[in-house]
């Protein structure tokens, strides 16, 4: 059994060897929700505007670097480190996927796209896929950082259209917010 194990779906919970962490800065949480969602290197420079992007550059980059020490803290209560789960080189940051961890939302994403050697087995894959999802993506967590998080409604409207064969509704306002958040970032940083 992985030793980190990390729920997505609902209202979001991290364990260490049955343990639960406490995250306790909001940042902080939403900064690891959204590496180990995106599971890629992103550079120091992304993650301190897409976090921070209200304020001064220089205050945006010690933002993340507090940010980091407090997720690094309260990653490492209990047995572990926060080194073996978040990897920190001088301009990036990253999940670490040699980390030993499970992840409902990455697991939700396997049994969609598994081989099955017949429908039954097709079906049996969908059911533990929608067994998996306790509730929306981030449930209960801040809107403006499950708009920084960002892939909720990708999450949400893939399972049950793919598993289900309900079709998504119609842009929600949540789904709305995001686009225009992207953009106004995105505008942001072009004009720097």
């Amino acid at each position: 059994m992985p030793t980190l194990k990390v729920c997505l779906f609902g209202s979001p919970t991290i364990t260490r060897d049955d343990i639960l962490l406490s995250i306790v800065s909001q940042k902080a949480q939403a900064l690891f929700y959204f590496l180990i969602s995106h599971r890629q290197p992103h550079s120091r420079e992304k993650l301190a505007t897409l976090f921070w992007g209200e304020t001064s550059d220089r205050q945006a980059k010690a933002s993340l670097r507090n940010t980091l020490y407090e997720l690094r803290r309260d990653l490492s209560s209990g047995s572990g480190t926060a080194q073996e789960c978040i990897l920190a080189e001088s301009n990036t940051l990253c999940f670490n996927p040699e980390a030993d961890y499970w992840l409902d939302v990455e697991e939700f994403e396997k049994l969609l796209d598994k081989d099955a050697p017949d429908e039954r087995a097709r079906m049996d894959n969908y059911a533990r896929a929608v067994e998996l999802v306790r509730g929306d993506f981030l449930e209960g967590f801040s809107e403006y950082f499950r708009v920084i998080v960002a892939y909720g409604s990708y999450y949400r409207n893939i399972g049950f259209e793919n598993v289900c064969g309900i079709q998504p509704s119609a842009q929600s306002d949540f789904e709305n917010r995001v686009v225009r958040f992207f953009s106004q970032k995105q505008k942001k940083s072009h004009y720097r």
